[in-house]
């Protein structure tokens, strides 16, 4: 468990010299802004993606756009309002959990941390089987949002489903 009780969260600290009177407000401070993760509902999370979906922000792993990095993981992490310029698929478990399918909810992800992520949108389907996916696919394509077969369409790998640390209902 990482600061806070909350599972996967990885921040970082420096040290400073801070005279006495203003040591407990910088310390606060320092606290915050080490973590670099921010508490975000769920609706805001899927209004941020649609941003990106709107400005139909091309895909660019070199580029950036609004500070976050032109790939699928820095698009989850824009939309999750995460550190820039984003996490990785290899660091987003450092942010966020594994949970189960009976579990997802509007913005949390689907993961193969080899591959790709992709943001949950909802369900599209009573049987669960297609959802509302959020992504930035390839370059030509861009940022999209459109009905994918669930986990992943097929020959992708293993995608599990997680939930940002920070995520709230609200």
């Amino acid at each position: 468990q990482g600061v806070g009780g909350q599972q996967g969260r990885s921040c970082s600290f420096r040290v400073f010299i801070i005279p006495s009177s203003m040591r407990a407000v910088s310390l606060l401070l320092v606290l915050l802004l080490a973590c670099q993760t921010y508490a975000i509902c769920r609706k805001d999370v899927i209004s941020r993606a649609k941003v990106w979906v709107a400005n139909k922000v091309p895909y660019n792993q070199g580029g950036s756009y609004q500070g976050y990095r032109e790939d699928c993981s820095g698009y989850v992490s824009m939309a999750w309002q995460s550190s820039q310029p984003g996490h990785t698929t290899q660091t987003i478990p450092q942010i966020a959990h594994a949970i189960s399918k009976a579990e997802l909810k509007p913005g949390d992800c689907l993961l193969n941390t080899a591959e790709h992520v992709v943001l949950f949108g909802g369900w599209t389907n009573s049987a669960q089987t297609e959802y509302q996916a959020y992504e930035e696919t390839r370059p030509g394509e861009g940022t999209v949002s459109r009905v994918t077969p669930y986990p992943y369409w097929s020959g992708y790998g293993n995608f599990v489903p997680y939930r940002y640390n920070e995520i709230q209902e609200c």
